[in-house]
Formats: structure tokens, sequence, C-alpha cells
């Protein structure tokens, strides 16, 4: 799986209530730059939910209850 780059962590942690003009004017960026790392923050979103959805049929073998303690 794929990590969240600096800019993506930026954009995910700025892009609420900005316009996209105004978020890529302070990050230094186009406006077709950020849409592209928009983009890959989506895609790296949907493999990630992808995933889940594969473990949770497992999700009990991998996280047993701890009893005793």
């Amino acid at each position: 799986m794929c990590k969240a780059s600096p800019q993506e962590l930026t954009i995910i942690k700025n892009i609420k209530h900005k316009s996209r003009e105004s978020l890529a004017g302070a990050m230094g960026i186009t406006e077709k730059t950020l849409s592209e790392y928009i983009s890959r923050i989506k895609r790296k979103r949907k493999e990630a939910k992808n995933f889940l959805s594969l473990t949770d049929p497992i999700k009990s073998e991998l996280y047993p209850k701890r009893t005793g303690e």
C-alpha cells in the first residue's frame, strides 16, 4: 500500500472550506497539479477501501480479543 506524500497530506489537511484556486496558490502549485494530487488521493482511498473489504471476513483472526489481562 502507498503512503500519502507530504504534498498529499497538506492537501488533506487544508482542502476543507477552501477553493481549489486558493489552495493551489497557497501551496505554490497550479490548479492542474492540485487536481493530479487529488486524483492520487482518491485512487489511494479507493485502494484502501478495497483492501479493507477483502480483510473484513478475517477481522476477528487479525485482532483477537485478549483475555485474562
